[in-house]
């Protein structure tokens, strides 16, 4: 009987030290670079810091570029202005968004194929070369 509630408090610690010592989700760091009034600003607007490890934000007006970085960049630097981020899949709507100003604008035709709108480009795939510029844009599972 003694070793049954050994047993148990063993595999309690354990379950607790693990818990302790298990991965976290990132956090901001106290880290600040740059502009020290952005900074701050934009440190008071992001209220919840879980998740996030760093940030990098720009304030952008016709006079000037006011830069600010908080937290660290993953391998022990602090964020600044050219701290280089993975932007994930955030390319795929924002190219969709650039397309649909070009049409609006009239500069591109969604009906367009590559052919037409890359002309000095030598297509292998002639599949390729009559792909549209809506097709490009489409998500995969609209394909079908």
């Amino acid at each position: 009987m003694r070793w049954d509630r050994w047993g148990v408090g063993v595999s309690v610690l354990a379950a607790a030290l693990g818990w302790l010592a298990g991965p976290r989700p990132a956090e901001l760091g106290d880290e600040s670079t740059g502009d020290a009034q952005l900074g701050s600003r934009v440190r008071a607007l992001a209220s919840d810091t879980t998740g996030y490890r760093g940030l990098a934000v720009a304030y952008v007006t016709s006079d000037s570029v006011r830069v600010a970085g908080l937290g660290d960049d993953g391998a022990g630097g602090a964020v600044g202005g050219d701290t280089p981020f993975e932007i994930g899949s955030i390319g795929k709507p924002l190219t969709g968004m650039l397309l649909a100003d070009l049409i609006r604008a009239g500069t591109v035709r969604a009906d367009e194929p590559l052919r037409d709108l890359m002309p000095t480009v030598d297509f292998a795939d002639p599949d390729t070369a009559a792909t549209t510029a809506e097709e490009l844009a489409r998500r995969p599972q609209d394909s079908h």
